[in-house]
């Protein structure tokens, strides 16, 4: 008989007259494809494919795919998504999966050492937590933000405490370190105005003084810093009539309101006393006392005594006599 022969499709052989057998032999190939997929978590909790692994290898052995090294992820050996091993299959379709979690990091969102700002808090797609106390993913944006400022006070911006973040506009992408926070608050400025109420404050008809919210200070020393003609300084006052609250020159004061302090200076009118000089005279007053008025209007009353309380009445003004002379009146000068 002939020998058989072969061809990639078809075995050709004559027809032998005795027994025939004929043996197959297959020899796996060594150069099967199959691949390898990693796919990253992003942001948002999904996974991306990142890179494919093109490899070769025997035609119906068990490959394995060897996790690789990225920066900021970690191979995620619990994701139920894996595959990593199979056998090669001979039409190249084998296809492991590698899975890798993005690095997540502590952020700390702490109170104002003052305690004024409240309601502080993280947000954002891949932040998570609450109370101050924050697990974020790197690379995420974080949005800080807070709920109030206490009275008198203003949100004054971010403190980073630690991990060399650069906040802008309340928000700030997650580094591969822990972060901690702080909001800042600080005093408003306001003004203490004092009032001169018909007289001066340091030469002004108005004088105001900076104060901070919650700060303490000395007021004003009206006794030198204020003036008016003819009256004495006697201390500050809120309303200018003075029915409101009185304050002393150089009184402590702490600010606790939202606003300007206003304060009006209060005046005595001066008590002045005349002496009467009656060149040898006799009979009638030697002084007395009055107290000053703008413009003398009312009237003028006479006292003689320096607290005002004993008035003197028209007969107690008589005129002083001398031997040989005419009363002519009392005058400022001698001559």
């Amino acid at each position: 008989h002939s020998s058989p022969t072969w061809s990639p499709s078809t075995l050709t052989f004559g027809v032998p007259n005795c027994d025939y057998t004929i043996t197959i032999k297959a020899t796996p190939n060594t150069d099967t494809p199959y691949s390898v997929e990693h796919y990253r978590e992003n942001i948002a909790g999904g996974f991306d494919l990142y890179e494919t692994e093109n490899l070769t290898g025997t035609t119906d052995t068990l490959a394995t795919a060897t996790p690789k090294t990225y920066t900021n992820y970690t191979f995620d050996a619990d994701n139920e998504n894996n595959v990593l091993s199979g056998y090669i299959a001979g039409n190249g379709g084998l296809v492991l999966r590698v899975y890798y979690t993005l690095d997540t990091f502590d952020l700390t969102v702490s109170a104002d050492d003052l305690g004024k700002v409240s309601g502080v808090a993280a947000s954002g797609v891949g932040v998570s937590g609450n109370n101050g106390t924050y697990t974020v993913k790197f690379g995420a944006t974080v949005s800080l933000s807070y709920g109030s400022v206490a009275t008198g006070y203003s949100f004054n911006g971010w403190q980073v405490v630690s991990g060399g973040v650069t906040i802008s506009n309340n928000s700030f992408t997650m580094p591969a370190n822990a972060v901690s926070i702080n909001p800042l608050s600080e005093p408003n400025t306001y003004q203490i105005i004092y009032y001169g109420n018909d007289g001066l404050v340091n030469g002004e008809d108005e004088y105001a003084v900076d104060i901070k919210f919650d700060a303490t200070t000395t007021l004003l020393d009206g006794t030198t810093a204020a003036s008016r003609p003819g009256y004495t300084f006697t201390g500050w006052n809120t309303a200018a009539d003075g029915s409101g609250t009185p304050y002393a020159a150089k009184a402590p004061y702490t600010h606790t309101t939202a606003g300007n302090f206003m304060l009006y200076a209060q005046w005595k009118p001066n008590v002045y006393k005349i002496v009467l000089d009656k060149q040898g005279g006799t009979g009638g007053i030697s002084e007395f006392y009055y107290e000053y008025q703008v413009n003398n209007s009312p009237a003028v009353s006479l006292y003689a005594d320096k607290d005002l309380t004993i008035g003197l009445l028209n007969e107690d003004l008589i005129a002083p006599t001398k031997t040989g002379y005419t009363f002519d009146g009392y005058y400022s000068e001698e001559n």
